[in-house]
């Protein structure tokens, strides 16, 4: 602020108030980014990440997240807020920490679904791999973005890499993980991974089910 500029203070502050707003404004002066910057999330420093999503309310946060993850999080919560409870909102938050890993919510009576109401299923494409740490950062984002009424599961596939002919006979993806929300990660390798396959059945190399500790 140039000493043109207009004051907050009035004109009868006493010499203390008029040496802090000195003080403040010499510090403001000092920052080497445009304050502005500070609210953008496609703008803000690395290291004031963190401070911003503090600010704008932002319920999982990992300091060890690749710094798009932590923008791309930031940047959905304001939509995440005012959605909330809604399969938009559930599909936000999950699109947030997967990156590029499409992402499908299959409620309950759509084709493919439980069939049971206020159930639904997170499905994370991860063909093209992913974090070891993407399922505990896809059920904590799904978990604070559903209503409490609904009961989700996540669900981790791959599409496999074959020819056309064994493709033809696959027709559907390769399920690496189902998970419950509620679950305690205890993966389990199966069998007959290629025999299911060829019956039109997913593949499933780990299922991770169990109850909360």
């Amino acid at each position: 602020m140039n000493a043109g500029d207009p004051k907050i203070l009035p004109p009868n502050s006493r010499p203390i108030e008029r040496a802090i707003d000195a003080a403040g404004e010499a510090r403001l002066q000092a920052l080497a980014i445009d304050i502005r910057h500070l609210w953008n999330p496609a703008l803000c420093p690395v290291a004031w990440l963190p401070v911003l999503a503090w600010t704008l309310g932002v319920e999982n946060w990992r300091s060890d997240w690749p710094e798009e993850t932590k923008r791309a999080v930031i940047a959905a919560t304001p939509r995440i807020k005012r959605l909330k409870g809604t399969v938009a909102a559930v599909r936000s938050a999950v699109q947030a920490v997967a990156g590029a890993a499409p992402v499908r919510i299959i409620e309950w009576f759509k084709p493919g679904g439980s069939g049971v109401p206020l159930t639904a299923i997170v499905d994370v494409d991860v063909t093209g791999g992913a974090p070891v740490q993407l399922p505990h950062d896809v059920i904590a984002a799904a978990n604070s973005a559903k209503r409490e009424s609904v009961h989700l599961s996540v669900r981790l596939s791959a599409r496999p890499i074959v020819g056309l002919q064994v493709a033809a006979l696959l027709r559907r993806p390769v399920v690496q993980a189902r998970i419950n929300l509620v679950a305690e990660i205890r993966p389990r390798l199966t069998t007959g991974a290629v025999v299911a396959g060829l019956v039109r059945r997913p593949i499933v190399i780990a299922r991770l089910n169990g109850s909360a500790a």
